[in-house]
């Protein structure tokens, strides 16, 4: 049993290691087959969301078009303006299997243009994006519930990565109120000192 659990957690670890290795590549191959027609395949991922937990946002809205008989595209919105948007290149394999490759991308101008360079400076959260979205297609398919599991190593690779932004920010945010307290010290000692300053002059001319 030792054995077994030492073997797992192996397997477990060198995932994440490849996972990670292959983010901070920007290569995470994509693609999966479904034991399903692809005329069905299609029909049920018209009726397919995106994950809009994984996203981050409830404020999030989308709609499916099919652009082709090969193409279909989620466009995702915030506010009215489109975010970004899923696409997924759905293909049969053979008549009774079907290929669904998805991709993900930024819009091409409005309200939210810069998400196409955030998401393509920032790939392990693109990654983590794509994998949620192909494992909302593959619950859809494979008729079974979304599996958070599936994306721990997404998870932890792009909250890794990003690590050291979040610190760089949290330290840009705190600096002000650094700088502030200095300054409030600084004229504390000040007005102490013309205190004592002024006490001691009273204290001369009470002398006299």
């Amino acid at each position: 049993m030792g054995v077994l659990k030492n073997s797992t957690y192996r397997n477990i670890i060198s995932a994440f290691g490849i996972v990670l290795i292959l983010s901070a590549c920007g290569a995470v191959f994509r693609g999966q087959s479904f034991d399903v027609p692809v005329s069905e395949a299609k029909k049920i991922l018209m009726q397919t969301e995106v994950p809009y937990d994984v996203l981050g946002s409830p404020d999030l809205r989308s709609n499916v078009i099919e652009k082709s008989p090969t193409i279909l595209v989620w466009k995702v919105t915030l506010d009215g303006s489109e975010f970004m948007q899923f696409t997924a290149e759905v293909t049969p394999n053979n008549p009774k299997s079907t290929r669904v490759v998805v991709s993900l991308n930024g819009p091409s101008g409005g309200k939210y243009a810069a998400m196409e360079k955030a998401l393509n400076d920032n790939v392990t959260v693109k990654n983590l994006y794509l994998a949620a979205m192909e494992e909302e297609v593959a619950a859809a398919l494979e008729k079974r519930d979304f599996d958070m599991m599936k994306l721990t190593p997404h998870i932890m690779a792009a909250a890794g990565a990003n690590l050291g932004t979040i610190t760089k920010r949290l330290d840009s945010i705190d600096q002000p109120s650094r700088e502030e307290t200095q300054r409030e010290k600084r004229q504390a000692m000040a007005d102490r000192e013309m205190a004592e300053w002024n006490a001691g002059e009273d204290d001369e001319g009470f002398d006299q």
